[in-house]
């Protein structure tokens, strides 16, 4: 015969298991839940440079965006290819980044993925392959191998006339 304590003790056990896994349970489901949160929030920070440079050459009349003689307006996405030079690069656009940027302008580009504002070296090697030499332009350290490339679409300006083209950013994050 059991003894009345045993008894509840077995049946006491068997609750507690049932408890810890579901505690288990709810306490794997929300670490999963910020622990994902955080590292969406350590992909975006990986991010801010590169976005930050890029914007920084395609609306800042320092860098590349055209600017009008007659009115002194700046045209945020409208490169002026004849800003569009190493020195340029290298005193104002990215000083901050020293030399772990390259920069590459194709004319009659168009956006590589549409949805993401950055790409990986695979799909963009494969993308510059298909591009005629001469509608390519490269600045900067563009000729290595960067972890991230940024893209933005713009309007190339070549004295009086303009073409559409996109503008790569690759830096090292």
């Amino acid at each position: 015969m059991y003894k009345k304590g045993a008894y509840d003790f077995g049946r006491k056990t068997f609750y507690i298991i049932v408890v810890l896994f579901v505690l288990a349970f709810i306490f794997g489901v929300l670490y999963a839940s910020f622990g994902g949160f955080s590292l969406n929030i350590l992909r975006e920070t990986n991010n801010v440079a590169g976005k930050v440079l890029i914007q920084q050459m395609v609306y800042s009349p320092l860098c590349f965006s055209y600017v009008d003689k007659d009115t002194s307006r700046s045209y945020p996405g409208i490169i002026d290819i004849s800003k569009f030079k190493n020195e340029t690069l290298l005193s104002k656009c990215g000083k901050y980044y020293k030399d772990k940027f390259g920069v590459i302008l194709i004319e009659n580009g168009t956006l590589l993925i549409q949805d993401n504002d950055w790409l990986d070296n695979r799909i963009l090697f494969d993308y510059l392959i298909s591009v005629p030499p001469e509608k390519i332009v490269k600045i900067g350290k563009a000729s290595e191998i960067y972890t991230k490339y940024f893209q933005r679409p713009v309007i190339i300006k070549y004295g009086t006339g303009e073409k559409r083209g996109v503008i790569i950013v690759g830096i090292e994050s």
